[in-house]
């Protein structure tokens, strides 16, 4: 997040400072480790997926994550390990997910994870807001349940068979009698120091009037821009590729809503797409959204109340609906670029509608990234752009530190060679070009803005076996 980008927390033996782009290379050194990947459930990036990782990382306001550097390590580089806090339940925004991690063999059995955790649990419940902590722990982890068990007086929340976790859990009270409160703890610290860290490497320099992603699609969704059918992304009635090319997706419809296969609409917005798959296809539809009102206007939309049982197709989804009782349409509401898979597994097909085009260059590979680790071999893309000639200043594009022209958008224009050469390096196969129309007419504001080419292409897509 882009509250600690710039500032470090400096305590008796750690100091953690925010995930740069100079550690990327050293914690992707890191999670080549089958023993760290395992005990963090995390799957191996390349280095290329990292450093996209690391960007969206740092404009995700529900992620906050420190490095923690050891001062006694000597050279240049002091890198430990790290300590993050996850924001990931929007409707108790109280509620932080801590993990740590120390990474570096020679600085384990030194209190570094006792202090780093301590010193974000303070700053979490000072700067943050943060009234409960909740570690989830891997049940083969037994350092790590004695860490937050033993040292900072963590409950058992709950066990979890299915992931093989142990949920543990920590409350920020005030209670003076108690001699194991965390609160206690945390005010008994004995160096705790906030202080300003301004990044120096270009990757690293934020333009402070430059909004994060979520909070430029917010501002579109909040002027009512996006609302009105025909303006923006948004539809009235199911997209015509969609409905033309639905076979080649290859899902089967299922009368037995608790077997369906499941497709992924990434920045789904309200699109009635997801009605179509579950109300007529039978195939049980997720989708990611990270703006509260595309949500709250969906549900006006699909026209039934909402299911009490939030985890029926992940179990991070936080809204559920079965319209007609054909199918289920569960929406996570968040960043979809952190989206990850549960024990239900990756999902069968991926509908691309106006997703890819809505992010800034700087997003692309983290975005097809997580549609690589989402989807399952085999699974089919099917995908929609547009190609357009409009180039802008980047005094224009709130998100760009570049200095040369760019392309204009969203909608950014992807070619031919774009979208094969993104796919394919993330280990897609590209199958075809299913459709190419001139809009241009039906566009006149890019029109009045200048542009002479405006073309919607849909694309097919496959991930390797």
């Amino acid at each position: 997040m882009r509250k600690n980008w710039k500032i470090k927390i400096i305590g008796e033996k750690v100091i953690l400072v925010p995930y740069r782009h100079a550690h990327v290379k050293k914690y992707h050194e890191w999670m080549q480790d089958a023993t760290l990947l395992e005990m963090t459930a995390s799957e191996p990036l390349t280095l290329e997926e990292e450093y996209a990782m690391q960007t969206s990382w740092r404009d995700d306001e529900t992620k906050c994550t420190f490095i923690i550097l050891d001062p006694s390590i000597e050279g240049e580089n002091k890198m430990a390990g790290d300590v993050n806090l996850y924001f990931n339940d929007s409707d108790e925004p109280t509620h932080g997910e801590i993990e740590i991690m120390i990474a570096e063999k020679n600085c384990l059995r030194k209190g570094l994870a006792t202090e780093a955790l301590l010193l974000m649990m303070k700053y979490a419940s000072t700067e943050l807001n943060t009234k409960r902590f909740i570690a989830k722990i891997s049940n083969k982890n037994d350092k790590s349940l004695n860490l937050f068990q033993e040292k900072l007086f963590y409950n058992v929340h709950k066990k979890v068979d299915v992931f093989e976790e142990t949920h543990l859990e920590c409350f920020i009270t005030c209670k003076e009698d108690d001699d194991n409160n965390i609160s206690n703890m945390l005010q008994s610290i004995k160096k705790y120091e906030i202080v300003e860290d301004m990044p120096k490497d270009k990757p690293d320099i934020i333009d402070e009037a430059t909004p994060s992603r979520l909070q430029r699609w917010a501002k579109g969704w909040n002027s009512g821009r996006y609302s009105v059918p025909g303006q923006g992304f948004h539809q009235a009635d199911v997209h015509p590729y969609l409905a033309k090319h639905f076979s080649l997706l290859q899902l089967n419809p299922n009368d037995d809503i608790f077997q369906q296969q499941r497709v992924l609409i990434p920045l789904c917005g309200k699109t009635v797409d997801m009605i179509y798959f579950a109300r007529d296809k039978k195939i049980s539809a997720i989708g990611l959204e990270g703006i509260p009102r595309a949500i709250n206007e969906f549900d006006e939309i699909v026209n039934c109340s909402k299911e009490k049982d939030k985890a029926i197709l992940h179990k991070d989804a936080q809204h559920h609906w079965k319209p007609s009782g054909n199918g289920f349409i569960g929406i996570i509401e968040g960043d979809a670029l952190n989206f990850k898979v549960d024990d239900k597994g990756p999902v069968d097909a991926i509908w691309d509608r106006a997703a890819l085009i809505a992010l800034s260059p700087e997003d692309r590979a983290a975005y097809v990234s997580m549609l690589n680790q989402s989807l399952k071999a085999g699974g089919r893309v099917l995908l929609t752009v547009v190609e357009h000639d409009m180039m802008m200043s980047p005094k224009e594009d709130e998100s760009s530190n570049n200095n040369n022209l760019i392309p204009y958008g969203p909608p950014y224009s992807f070619t031919s060679e774009d979208v094969r050469s993104l796919y394919i390096q993330f280990d897609f196969t590209f199958l075809e070009e299913l459709e190419r129309e001139d809009k241009l007419e039906n566009e006149t504001r890019w029109k009045e803005k200048g542009a002479t080419i405006f073309q919607e292409v849909c694309y097919l897509f496959e991930k390797k076996k």
